[in-house]
């Protein structure tokens, strides 16, 4: 899938380029959209973050963009009055279409593909257009740092060609040469406080647009954003476009906006707006914006993906199990998504595991046999009469350092992700070992935890997808299922400070309790 798209992107700009190949140097002209969404998540408006992810391998947003004279002359006699300006682009509506794929880990492919609709006096005619813009081709690469890492620094280049230019002329919606361009970012993320920096070249053919040179550019500039709650943020950001032509000149732009996703659909929605500080080409007097974006590979999906079709999600009961359930063949059990027991050691458990043989009252019972009986759960007991006492489970007669390395036992997890890392084998085979071992503990639970990063319902679905995998691990080393209560906490009980990426790490855990029933 990852692939097709690579190749759909790649075909639609190689198209573009045809087209627009061929009439692009029949005339100077330079695009006056300055603005340019930055494409897929983890971002802000213009400016681009460093944190790219497979865990979501794909992104498809949409963002309307609305901006006021981008393109404005002093106007003279005879078209009007020295006081009044020539509006040569007064409205311009441009929607970006914008998709991006995870290539790993570290590399994302993005493609921008811009619909333009201009309005304005232009210089002599009216203009009155609406086309397709430059198609853009974006490589971003996370070069330094961790997904969860405070600071992270990342690489992109891009390429552009001239298909607004070539299907409408003299509309300044395209640029009538090929352009590209490279950026350096930087992204800091501070508890609530996310901020970033782009630092980039513009390399585009030299012209001369009313008497200003407009040429190759340097483009930079700084965002800042506040998570106000698990679902709504609200961000800045400043662009400076300074062009490197000898006419000099620099177009600075400001926008802010607030952005929300309604649950834990990983759905964002953007609303903004911002100004240009200036009259030179480009430069708008106010610019309005509204976006959505989908970024597909949700948690949800992820864990259909990762989860092997031999072991469903499933919600693990408390209700004892009934006689006919345990008497089902032991082979016939759901098996642990790991389980790496060979034959010997299973054969070895299931005859350790077997019932003593009965004993008349008259005759001392052993101390190694009434252990191993008590490594099987025990069936339902026959009826009695309504005088006789049960005495229910509990965790008495369980030596302290057992029940102490239970409690303190721990298995870590990867960011987003709930698969067993190859040390916590060790850590569940020990629990395992002591659980079958020691049935009078009773019923535990298996709480899943995790850092503070991300919307709170993810975090709470992460960490019982964790408490699954571990809880099924467990039933597969001989841990009947009855005894085992499956709980995610999210990130309500943190073990250590979320503010450092040491704190979060440990955040994300697996741990067992007694619940003594």
């Amino acid at each position: 899938m990852r692939a097709r798209l690579v190749s759909l992107a790649t075909g639609a700009l190689g198209a573009a380029c045809l087209l627009g190949a061929a009439p692009a140097l029949a005339q100077g002209e330079v695009s006056v959209q300055h603005f340019q969404p930055a494409i897929g998540p983890e971002n802000f408006l213009s400016v681009d973050g460093a944190r790219i992810s497979d865990q979501t391998p794909f992104s498809l947003g949409v963002m309307v963009n609305y901006s006021s004279s981008p393109f404005r002359l002093p106007c003279e006699a005879p078209l009007c009055s020295d006081e009044e300006r020539l509006d040569v682009v007064r409205h311009m509506f441009t929607t970006d279409i914008l998709g991006a794929a995870a290539l790993g880990s570290r590399l994302q492919l993005g493609l921008r593909i811009p619909f333009s609709h201009v309005r304005g006096d232009g210089l002599g005619d009216a203009i009155v257009a609406a086309t397709f813009g430059d198609p853009s081709l974006e490589l971003k690469w996370r070069a330094l740092g961790a997904m969860d890492s405070p600071f992270v620094l990342g690489l992109a280049a891009h390429g552009s060609a001239p298909l607004g230019h070539a299907m409408q002329e003299g509309t300044y919606i395209g640029h009538s040469s090929f352009t590209g361009g490279v950026k350096a970012i930087a992204d800091l993320r501070l508890g609530r406080w996310a901020l970033a920096a782009n630092v980039g070249a513009l390399f585009r053919e030299s012209m001369t647009v009313q008497g200003e040179e407009i040429g190759s550019a340097l483009r930079y500039g700084g965002a800042i954003a506040y998570n106000i709650s698990r679902r709504v943020r609200v961000l800045g950001e400043t662009m400076v476009h300074t062009n490197l032509a000898e006419s000099g000149g620099s177009v600075v732009e400001a926008d802010a906006a607030l952005q929300f996703r309604p649950s834990i659909q990983p759905v964002v929605f953007t609303l903004g707006g911002g100004a240009g500080f200036g009259d030179r080409f480009g430069t708008p007097v106010a610019r309005a914006i509204v976006g959505v974006r989908f970024d597909t590979g949700s948690l949800e999906a992820t864990a259909r993906r990762s989860q092997p079709a031999e072991s469903p999600i499933r919600t693990v009961s408390t209700r004892p199990a009934s006689t006919q359930e345990r008497e089902e063949p032991k082979a016939e059990q759901p098996q642990a998504p790991v389980e790496e027991v060979s034959r010997q050691a299973e054969e070895a458990t299931a005859k350790a595991a077997e019932p003593p043989r009965p004993v008349r009252r008259e005759e001392p019972v052993r101390r190694e046999e009434t252990t191993v009986a008590k490594a099987e759960p025990t069936p339902p007991p026959p009826a009695r009469p309504a005088s006789t006492t049960i005495t229910p489970q509990s965790s008495r007669g369980v030596p302290p350092e057992v029940v102490r390395r239970i409690a303190e036992a721990r298995v870590y997890f990867e960011f987003n992700r709930w698969e067993l890392r190859p040390e916590a084998y060790a850590t569940l085979d020990e629990l395992a070992r002591l659980l079958v071992a020691h049935p009078e503990l009773g019923t535990l639970e298996v709480a899943g935890h995790a850092d503070n990063v991300g919307p709170r319902e993810a975090n709470e679905h992460v960490s019982r997808m964790r408490a699954q995998v571990v809880a099924d691990y467990l039933v597969g080393k001989g841990v009947p299922r009855n005894r085992l209560v499956i709980r995610g906490y999210g990130s309500d009980h943190p073990e250590a400070d979320n503010e450092t990426s040491w704190g979060r790490a440990r955040n994300r855990r697996i741990e067992l309790k007694t619940l003594g029933r």
